[in-house]
């Protein structure tokens, strides 16, 4: 994968499960944790770790360069009539569009992307074209059921994706070796009903309005905002001063679970933005693993209202989607889950434990080979 394994906790999964089904595996990709280069050592997973993008649009096209001719020579070393290249993610697909005729792939799309190519990526690859280049993938796998039947209509595939759910798969024990100013937070907070955010800082998530509606909770509730530090986690910072919001360092996973367990209900967001197909599909036909990180701890959710979380709670009953994300809106619906808390965390759990990954994993592995 071009992206660093880190911040794609389902890569992770995959590599755990492909090794308990005593498969050898190679990854290939950025990896910018020590715990998580620890978890692929452990799993005698041989790595090949790729530095992370940075820089301006020419600077990341010389990186892109480098990173398929390092990688077209590290498939050539490892690769042989029993391998299956992994690739994940559309981008990848384009790099590595001249192996896709002569090897044999699992094309594994997270986000959906637009299928206009940028500049640079029409720079690497002139005449790629994702419906011609997919048909020789021996199965394509998307994250989501929507995602997959208008990826399968949009590129006139012959058979639906598998579906994979993007769920934490480990077998590991969550050990408690947090950072000590993380240990600090938790014993300060310890006997309060935590509302937790975790994941990416961005303005479309709309945490204003969730830091707001602290205010109009009862003094027992505390809101929890995980994730990397960034522009708008600054501003957020500086803006809100408060007893009953606290900030919470960005921590790799699978350690970040040693806080989501603690949560009282958890936060997702997903607002559409208007800036092109891609962006609107992976917003309303949502799959975060957040989802599962959450429902793990029979951990009942709070989200805005778009298709794939209004049908996953409909279903399920582990949380309440929020038509208008106003503050009072969103006090109602902590207090209502509050009010049937029981409910709610058993049907949670009931959502985690209905996804069996492993079996999906082994169908798809045992059809390819």
């Amino acid at each position: 994968m071009k992206e660093d394994i880190t911040i794609y906790p389902p890569i992770m999964s995959l590599c755990y499960i492909l090794s308990e089904l005593k498969y050898k595996v190679v990854y290939i990709g950025a990896c910018s944790s020590d715990v998580t280069k620890k978890e692929l050592d452990d799993l005698e997973i041989k790595s090949y770790i790729q530095p992370i993008y940075n820089g301006n649009a020419l600077v990341r096209l010389k990186q892109q360069l480098s990173f398929r001719y390092n990688v077209k020579k590290i498939i050539k070393s490892e690769y042989d009539e029993n391998s299956t290249l992994w690739i994940v993610n559309y981008e990848t697909l384009i790099l590595f569009s001249s192996l896709l005729d002569s090897h044999k792939f699992v094309a594994h799309l997270l986000e959906f992307r637009d299928v206009k190519l940028s500049i640079g990526y029409r720079l690497l690859a002139p005449f790629f074209s994702y419906k011609k280049k997919l048909k020789y993938a021996k199965k394509v796998i998307c994250c989501e059921y929507n995602r997959a039947q208008i990826t399968k209509y949009l590129f006139q595939l012959k058979e639906i994706p598998v579906v994979l759910p993007n769920k934490l798969y480990t077998n590991n024990i969550i050990k408690e070796n947090l950072p000590e100013d993380v240990l600090n937070i938790i014993s300060k907070y310890q006997n309060r009903k935590i509302i937790l955010y975790q994941g990416a800082f961005q303005p479309e998530r709309k945490l204003d309005d969730f830091i707001l509606a602290m205010d109009l909770l009862p003094k027992d509730y505390v809101l929890f905002l995980m994730g990397p530090i960034n522009k708008y986690n600054k501003a957020l910072r500086e803006k809100y001063v408060k007893d009953n919001v606290v900030f919470v360092p960005f921590i790799p996973s699978p350690l970040h679970l040693c806080i989501t367990k603690l949560a009282y209900i958890g936060i997702l967001s997903y607002i559409p933005q208007p800036n092109n197909i891609g962006t609107v599909i992976n917003a309303l036909y949502c799959a975060p693993n957040k989802i599962y990180e959450y429902s793990r701890f029979s951990i009942p959710m709070i989200a805005n209202e778009v298709p794939a979380l209004k049908y996953a709670f409909l279903e399920s009953r582990a949380g309440i989607c929020v038509e208008n994300l106003a503050p009072e809106y969103i006090r109602d619906s902590i207090l209502y889950i509050d009010e049937k808390y029981e409910n709610f965390s058993r049907d949670s759990k009931l959502l985690y434990d209905r996804i069996d990954l492993k079996k999906i994993v082994e169908s798809v592995v045992n059809s390819i080979t």
